[in-house]
Formats: C-alpha cells, structure tokens, sequence
C-alpha cells in the first residue's frame, strides 16, 4: 500500500495516463461480470478477467525485458561501452594508445552523447511498451525499473 500511495503522490501525467487505462480494463470487466445471467457466468466472467489481467502483465514484463536486453546488446551500445572503459582504463595506467589522434576529449563528447541518446530512445521505447498495456499501472506502482 505505501509504494501505491507514493507512486500516486509522484505519478505525474505519464502514471495517471496508465491508472486511467487500467481503470478503464476493470471497469469494462465490471460491466461484463455484472452483465452475467447466472452465477456460473459470473464466475466464468471473474476466472477469464483474471486470466486476462495475469498474462497482460506478463506479456508486458517480456516486453520490458526483450526491450531491456535488445537495448544493452545493441552494436552501438556495446561499441560505445567498450571504447570508453578502454580510454579510461588506458589513460588511467598512462599506457599510450595507439591511435592518439582518435581518443581525444571529442571522442570522450560523442561517446557521453551516444549514450545520451541511446537512453533516451530506451526511454520513449519503454514508455510506448507501458501504454499498451493496461497493467502497466500496477507494474510501475510495484517499484520496478522506472526511468
């Protein structure tokens, strides 16, 4: 309840925009149960929301998690990675590199803006993932990776 209550005093436009969506999934069940002939129904009704709701947030976690690592394993990610912790680790024991002309402060401004905007496309590609799916809300309210 607490992390619900600070996700809610904290949530901004994107978090109300996804409560708004998942209220909008349960409200929509509520009609279908309540529409229900029969108490069989009904209860056929609760099982399927159920289901419904579980693999959406399921089918939303593998999302995140595909983006996650398709993000990390990018070419350009690791190529930028390795050649900044290779600077830094050559530069920090005062080994000469071998292409001193190329490993300049330059080279340093584009590495940091690689991965400045690698982040960002990380970002706006997860918040689409999380507008899919009605149970984003309850992901995020649960205290996972947010960005």
């Amino acid at each position: 309840m607490k992390r619900l209550t600070n996700f809610r005093k904290h949530e901004g436009a994107p978090g109300r925009s996804l409560r708004h969506r998942l209220q909008k999934h349960v409200e929509e069940q509520a009609r279908i149960i309540a529409a229900s002939q029969s108490r069989t129904g009904r209860n056929e009704s609760l099982r399927q929301f159920e289901l419904d709701t579980q693999d959406d947030f399921d089918l939303l976690k593998e999302a995140l998690k595909l983006h996650t690592l398709e993000t990390v394993g990018n070419k350009e990610m690791i190529a930028t990675i390795v050649v900044a912790v290779g600077t830094a680790a050559l530069t920090g024991l005062g080994i000469p590199t071998a292409l001193p002309e190329v490993v300049t402060a330059g080279g340093g401004s584009v590495a940091i803006g690689g991965l400045i905007a690698a982040k960002s496309k990380f970002v706006r590609e997860r918040k689409k993932i999380l507008q899919e799916h009605p149970t984003a809300c309850l992901y995020e309210a649960s205290g996972r990776l947010r960005l």
